[in-house]
């Protein structure tokens, strides 16, 4: 029998979206040289005599291109190292959870024969080891919001204050955008760790599943369910993910 061939975790690739939605980006758009750029792409257009129509897209187009390159490559990488010691519970915990079942999964791999399923849960552990990412970043996303809670005045204190302030017309809407601020934030978080936990879970079930798979040399219709479960659970993580930087946006901002 051949030796079992190691699945290595390569860092997910980035989106456009994921690339451009990064503070690396937002300070290229607002640079001095980004400026600088699209005023010497104007001057040129100006000094080759160009219409104004096109020496106004010229100018975009040198700021655009300029933007582009200091984007980041991959913002992933910079958080690619996943150490749960730098999360406190229950985050800690669900992190930890999704690293041991890919080192499970990684297992079920290794003891497959080789042939066209071991193929084919090598490119699932791809897949797993992106849903372990995102979890990642998920709960990064969760315990940020959590510090951001406890940074604010308590909602019964702003409550007790909104009831004092009733007539005073400015506080008391000041006082009611606080308590709105308080209570999205910490809906969002709360969500974010439910979710996070039933996502753990259904990857133990993948995981499980994939164990019995390999053992049983599954049909090619077991392996198909098994390959669409890991690809709906990474879509998952994704979405949960976006949905929580956008969400928790706002909520900072309104913060």
């Amino acid at each position: 029998m051949p030796p079992p061939r190691r699945v290595t975790r390569r860092t997910p690739r980035a989106s456009f979206r994921d690339r451009f939605f990064t503070r690396r980006t937002a300070e290229a758009i607002m640079a001095p040289s980004s400026i600088i750029a699209a005023g010497a792409g104007t001057a040129v257009g100006v000094l080759a005599g160009l219409p104004v129509v096109a020496v106004g897209a010229l100018g975009a187009a040198v700021y655009a291109g300029w933007v582009l390159t200091r984007m980041p490559r991959n913002p992933r990488a910079a958080d690619a190292t996943i150490d749960p010691r730098r999360l406190r519970d229950p985050w800690r915990g669900y992190v930890r959870d999704a690293l041991e079942a890919e080192r499970r999964f990684e297992g079920a791999v290794a003891a497959t024969h080789e042939g066209p399923l071991r193929d084919r849960l090598t490119d699932m552990a791809e897949r797993v080891a992106e849903a372990v990412h995102e979890s990642w970043r998920i709960a990064n996303r969760g315990q940020q919001l959590e510090v951001a809670l406890g940074q604010l005045e308590p909602v019964e204190q702003l409550e007790r204050r909104l009831i004092a302030a009733r007539d005073h017309e400015a506080v008391a809407t000041s006082l009611r955008a606080q308590i709105d601020t308080y209570r999205r934030i910490e809906a969002t978080a709360f969500d974010a760790r439910e979710r996070l936990r039933l996502l753990d879970a259904r990857l133990d079930e993948t995981v499980a599943r994939a164990i019995e798979v390999g053992l049983r040399a599954g049909d090619p219709v077991e392996v198909g369910v098994l390959d669409d479960d890991v690809e709906s659970l990474v879509t998952e993580m994704e979405a949960l993910r976006r949905g929580l930087d956008e969400t928790a946006g706002r909520a900072m901002r309104g913060a």
